[in-house]
């Protein structure tokens, strides 16, 4: 589910840039082929994840934007500071 994951991620900064999301504007951003990218949306909107209006356009649900605001934010926190050991009172 990478795949999906980075489809997410473009389509939420699309959607931040408040632009529109069609095929040839993912494949930009995620790489890929045409066939992959179309069975990738086709399983996240199945999930629940997309709703493709029209076969080029493609917009987040609610559920696709917390788990894309989710995997960046959890991208973000892979790498943690490390912790000063505790002193014995």
């Amino acid at each position: 589910m990478n795949y999906e994951h980075s489809i997410l991620r473009a389509l939420l900064r699309l959607a931040r840039r408040r632009s529109a999301a069609d095929i040839g504007r993912l494949l930009d951003r995620v790489g890929g082929t045409t066939a992959e990218l179309r069975d990738a949306l086709r399983r996240l909107e199945t999930d629940g994840f997309v709703d493709r209006r029209a076969e080029d356009n493609v917009r987040l649900t609610l559920p696709g934007l917390a788990v894309a605001v989710a995997s960046i934010a959890g991208r973000r926190r892979t790498k943690a500071t490390p912790r000063a050991p505790r002193r014995a009172a």
